[in-house]
């Protein structure tokens, strides 16, 4: 069945509505209602996503010196099809493929419900892809962390994907951590779910609320209530260290702020430390360490640099 322009035109329609800031879930069951009234629709979205995959490779040629241009993103294209929802079919139809893509930058957080009514929190620069085959919802996740309420129906499964695991359920709460593009770390809160990960020792585990499993290693552990809330802080834009070495905070605060903080020599970076902080504010993080331990705050051309304190 061959497709036409205005199929095009109308993904385009739909990639700007929802990604509106002004998209209801009215907006959400009328998107759904279009994508099941042709299998054109579906086709289109399928097509399109592969192509729009192919942009996020591209190494796009710098603009010359005598006529600068702007940089050519997908978030680029995304606001000129908010703007005028493009009618011409080809570049009409390759920009809708971002329709199912979620992501934040660094320092951002965003929560979304997605088209078959999980909730989803996404922590900074995390990227992930939604789609609906009938029977399974399937979330992609490339890069980042991100906190999942399942609510799917009792006959549909919910697929969370990482690298080469896959996450399975339909009813539960739980976080997940994407490190080096491959499965890092799994929280489940509430519920229960499986996890069919080919680089574990156990390839397939179940996993309870009030339990994690880490990638890699066998069965999963038992997480008390302190465990449980530090593993979860991150949700209320929080990060909290217990007896955690120096470089480990480091790494966790650098994640949510383009001013980097940096440990200047070992003997710093190996200091433990505890307590709670706000994600993204590495200048007041880096104050409140030179009063608890005895460090010096050295301002340097990438960021924040931490050194013994001159005399000790």
């Amino acid at each position: 069945m061959a497709r036409d322009e205005d199929v095009d035109a109308a993904a385009a329609h739909w990639l700007a509505r929802l990604h509106a800031d002004s998209c209801s879930n009215t907006d959400r069951e009328h998107f759904r209602e279009w994508l099941a009234s042709d299998p054109r629709h579906a086709l289109a979205f399928e097509e399109l996503t592969a192509a729009w995959d192919t942009l996020g490779r591209v190494t796009w040629p710098a603009p010359s010196v005598e006529t600068p241009g702007p940089r050519l993103t997908r978030r680029r294209v995304l606001g000129g099809v908010a703007a005028s929802v493009i009618g011409v079919g080809s570049f009409a139809g390759w920009s809708a493929a971002y329709a199912g893509v979620y992501e934040t930058a660094v320092g951002e957080q965003r929560s979304v419900v997605l088209p078959d009514g999980t909730r989803a929190v996404l922590d900074t620069d995390t990227r992930i892809r939604f789609r609906d085959s009938g029977d399974t919802s399937e979330i992609r996740l490339y890069r980042g962390r991100a906190s999942f309420v399942a609510r799917t129906q009792e006959t549909k499964l919910l697929c969370v994907r990482v690298g080469d695991a896959q996450i399975l359920t339909n009813r539960s709460r739980f976080d997940v951590e994407c490190v080096d593009e491959r499965l890092g770390r799994v929280v489940v809160t509430g519920g229960r779910l499986k996890i069919v990960d080919q680089t574990a020792r156990l390839q397939t585990r179940y996993v309870d609320g009030g339990q994690e499993a880490m990638a890699g290693e066998g069965a999963p552990k038992p997480l008390d209530a302190p465990a449980l809330a530090r593993a979860t802080a991150w949700q209320s834009g929080r990060l909290i260290f217990s007896d955690d070495t120096l470089a480990t905070a480091v790494a966790a605060m650098n994640r949510y702020s383009a001013r980097k903080l940096a440990c200047l020599d070992a003997q710093v970076a190996a200091v433990r430390i505890s307590g709670t902080f706000r994600a993204g504010d590495n200048d007041g993080f880096s104050k409140s360490l030179s009063l608890m331990i005895p460090v010096e705050i050295v301002q340097t051309d990438a960021g924040i640099g931490l050194k013994r304190r001159s005399g000790l």
